[in-house]
C-alpha cells in the first residue's frame, strides 16, 4: 500500500462505552472515507484487534473498502450475498420453479439486511427487486437506475460470513419479523419461511466448513 493510500486508513484508539449495565469496547476505523466500528465485550480482545489493524497498516496491507478490514484477513472469506447466490444456484438442482421463487423471496430480506453499510434511504424501496431479480438469479439481466444502484451497493457492502455472529443474527431475525414499513409484524408463516431460508444458507456454510457454527442457532429476536 502506497503512502497516499496509507493516509486513507485511520485506526482510532479503543473507546469504552457504557450503556446501562452493559460495557463494550469499540474500535473505530476510517478506510477511504468510510467509517467502520467493531464492538467487543472484553478490553483485551478490543486491544488485540486494534493492534492487528495498526500492524496491517504499517505492513502496507490493502484494506477492503467493503469490510474495512485488511484484505489478508478476509482473503479466504466470502460475502453473504455471494454465498447466497451459490446456495440458490445449488437449490436449482432440486427445487421446482415455484418452490425456488419462494426460496428466493424468503432469502431476499436477509441479503438486503446483512450489509456493512445500510442502503441509502432512496434505495431501500428498490432493494427487494434488486436481490430477487438481479442477484439471486442464474443469469442476471441488465438493469439501470435505482435498482442497479441497490444491486451494486448490496454486492459491494455485503457482510462476510465470518462477520455474522449471534448478535447480528438476532438483529436479522428482528428485521425478518417485520413488514417493509419496519413497524408491523409479518405473519408467523412468513417469518418461519424467512428464518428457515437464512438458517439453511448458514447451515450450508457450516457443512462446507466455512463456518464453525450456525449464527441463527444462538440468535433471539431483538
Amino acid at each position: 500500500m502506497r503512502g497516499d493510500e496509507m493516509a486513507q486508513v485511520l485506526i482510532f484508539n479503543v473507546k469504552k462505552k457504557v450503556r446501562g449495565s452493559a460495557v463494550r469496547y469499540h474500535v473505530r476505523s476510517r478506510v477511504h472515507g468510510y467509517e467502520y466500528t467493531r464492538s467487543f465485550k472484553g478490553k483485551g480482545e478490543a486491544h488485540r484487534y486494534y493492534e492487528e489493524m495498526i500492524a496491517a497498516k504499517v505492513a502496507g496491507l490493502e484494506f477492503d473498502r467493503r469490510t474495512g478490514r485488511p484484505v489478508e484477513n478476509g482473503a479466504q472469506d466470502t460475502s453473504f450475498a455471494n454465498f447466497a447466490i451459490d446456495f440458490i444456484n445449488l437449490k436449482r438442482l432440486s427445487l421446482q420453479e415455484s418452490a425456488l421463487e419462494s426460496q428466493q423471496k424468503a432469502l431476499a430480506m436477509s441479503v438486503t439486511f446483512l450489509v456493512a453499510k445500510p442502503l441509502p434511504t432512496h434505495l431501500e424501496g428498490f432493494a427487494s427487486e434488486a436481490v430477487r431479480k438481479h442477484i439471486l438469479v442464474e443469469t442476471p439481466g441488465s438493469t439501470i437506475g435505482e435498482v442497479e444502484e441497490a444491486r451494486e451497493w448490496i454486492l459491494k457492502y455485503s457482510l462476510c460470513l465470518s462477520e455474522i455472529d449471534a448478535v447480528i443474527a438476532s438483529k436479522l431475525l428482528g428485521h425478518l419479523n417485520l413488514k417493509q414499513d419496519q413497524k408491523s409484524k409479518v405473519s408467523a408463516d412468513t417469518f418461519r419461511r424467512r428464518r428457515q431460508a437464512a438458517f439453511a444458507t448458514f447451515q450450508h456454510a457450516v457443512s462446507l466448513d466455512i463456518l464453525k457454527k450456525n449464527p441463527i442457532t444462538g440468535a433471539v429476536i431483538l
